[in-house]
């Protein structure tokens, strides 16, 4: 997801005293965040949760300010996203036959599009995965929400017993717009 331009947000949280909030000429800061486009475009989905056997949950965006969506979707009306993705998990408590440690990685490449603001996962043509004995039976999973979003979720292994897991996954998207 592009950042494409540098729009101020007022009131600007990270300002924190009055000599901080002297105006200042922001115009030059397109250029950089273009640039940044270029090189980086990863979203950042986080989320720590209890689980047990087979239990699911949908990651999060990692939100910058309060005004950020929690949504993972396009603006755009009509658009096509390749999307590639890099996800793991932790158990940092141990729960039935998990133990702190233990853990699982993916990563996928799917196209996820939505045409007339209706959302479609076409398909998920590469998945590999990583994972310790105890993990086999995780998984990432993708999905279209009900706001037409896209939703990343974790299933917990059957050898889950109110264990907690981090999550992190990291989506680099490709996108078109017709």
């Amino acid at each position: 997801m592009a950042i494409n331009k540098f729009k101020p947000i007022s009131p600007d949280y990270f300002i924190t005293s009055d000599p901080e909030a002297s105006l200042a000429k922001f115009g030059h800061l397109n250029f950089l965040i273009e640039y940044l486009n270029k090189i980086v475009n990863g979203v950042l989905l986080k989320k720590t949760s209890t689980l047990s056997s087979g239990g699911s949950v949908k990651l999060q965006l990692d939100k910058i300010n309060k005004q950020d969506t929690a949504l993972l979707t396009s603006p755009e009306e009509n658009v096509v996203w390749g999307v590639e993705v890099n996800a793991v998990a932790i158990a940092s408590i141990a729960g039935g036959t998990v133990a702190k440690g233990d853990s699982f990685q993916g990563k996928y490449v799917f196209l996820f599009k939505k045409v007339n603001n209706v959302a479609t996962l076409v398909s998920i043509n590469t998945a590999s995965t990583s994972y310790d004995p105890s993990m086999v039976t995780a998984s990432f999973g993708f999905r279209v929400g009900a706001a037409q979003d896209l939703e990343v979720t974790f299933n917990a292994p059957t050898t889950a017993l109110s264990t907690t897991f981090k999550l992190s996954a990291v989506l680099t998207i490709t996108e078109e717009v017709i």
